[in-house]
């Protein structure tokens, strides 16, 4: 729908921002699709985006960068008394073949995930996990949450949910993510990003899901 609207109206200048993870994933639609690449990217004037110095939907001359402000103090001589698991909820079915809800409930089961973020599209709700009520998006609930509890420090839990690459490089937060040999052909540009981003505080482990599956 929205191309169609694109290409219906008429318009002077057009000006863009990021769409989560998708302006970085050079695999995906928005820099391999015809139309996108051919008739949309061409137009844009500007493009607003969190992700800097990473390649995204037009040259790097357009690019206008947005810094995302945190309010959380990053202290690595602070040891924290508590550690708290959230995971990431995305629509896995919309993106995984061999998506398998009982596998999933082995997961949060086998990684004592204390809190479980749920993504809008998603159509299943799992056990023996406490969901997150708020109608923030993630960012926003993890500074309120990190203020509301000085002595915690949290992992974070997904698959390549933009959240990943949108939360601060803070000692207080751990970045975990798991792939497949189905999700990492798919989404190469993003998994090995994570690897280039320098990250390693946040980013240390890139699990696969089929060795979790045999300890379950």
């Amino acid at each position: 729908y929205i191309h169609i609207f694109l290409k219906t109206l008429k318009f002077n200048r057009l000006k863009s921002f990021d769409d989560g993870a998708a302006n970085i994933h050079v695999g995906g639609m928005f820099f391999k699709n015809p139309y996108v690449v051919n008739i949309i990217r061409p137009k844009i004037v500007e493009h607003f985006t969190i992700y800097h110095g990473m390649d995204n939907v037009v040259p790097v001359e357009k690019i206008k960068n947005i810094n995302l402000f945190w309010n959380i103090a990053d202290s690595k001589n602070q040891s924290y008394s508590n550690v708290v698991k959230m995971f990431i909820g995305q629509p896995y079915q919309e993106f995984m073949d061999d998506y398998n809800f009982d596998l999933f409930q082995k997961i949060f089961a086998h990684m004592d995930i204390d809190f479980y973020f749920k993504h809008p599209r998603e159509k299943y709700e799992y056990q023996n996990v406490e969901y997150v009520d708020s109608d923030d998006i993630f960012e926003v609930y993890l500074e309120q949450y990190l203020s509301q509890n000085p002595d915690t420090k949290v992992e974070i839990y997904s698959f390549f949910s933009s959240v990943v690459f949108n939360v601060p490089r803070n000692d207080r937060i751990k970045l975990i993510c798991f792939t497949t040999d189905e999700l990492y052909n798919k989404y190469k540009s993003l998994y090995d990003l994570m690897r280039e981003l320098n990250i390693d505080v946040h980013y240390k482990y890139l699990i696969n899901i089929n060795d979790v599956e045999k300890s379950c």
